[in-house]
């Protein structure tokens, strides 16, 4: 019998929103649970007039909290036609990230890790 190499991924597929905003603390999107979890999708938009930057953090907490990106939010992205969202794990902003076998970036992050957000 033919051996299935398909990736398996045990985890349940989960969708988070949060409303971040400018000049705040980090905002938690996301824990992971007990058996981790791969992000394959982050997207930023913005209804304000002006850009605005926004930075991604992995909080461990055995270790402490770490900057992994800063990612430019151009003014409206994804709230009218002509911005479209900005794609928070894109190569410009993120080259160290991971591909998988399609070319799609990907952050793997460790159980208990946090995801954070703050905008500037």
């Amino acid at each position: 019998m033919a051996q299935n190499t398909l990736p398996r991924y045990v985890n349940d597929v989960d969708s988070d929103f949060a409303a971040i905003t400018a000049n705040a603390t980090a905002e938690t999107i996301l824990t992971a649970p007990a058996g981790g979890l791969r992000l394959a999708n982050l997207a930023f938009t913005t209804d304000d007039s002006a850009a605005v930057t926004a930075n991604i953090f992995v909080e461990e907490s055995a270790i402490g909290t770490f900057q992994i990106a800063s990612i430019e939010v151009p003014a409206e992205s994804g709230t009218i036609k002509t911005a479209p969202s900005i794609d928070g794990l894109n190569a410009t902003d993120s080259p160290w990230l991971s591909e998988d076998a399609h070319g799609n970036r990907f952050l793997d992050i460790k159980a208990g890790d946090i995801l954070k957000v703050e905008a500037e």
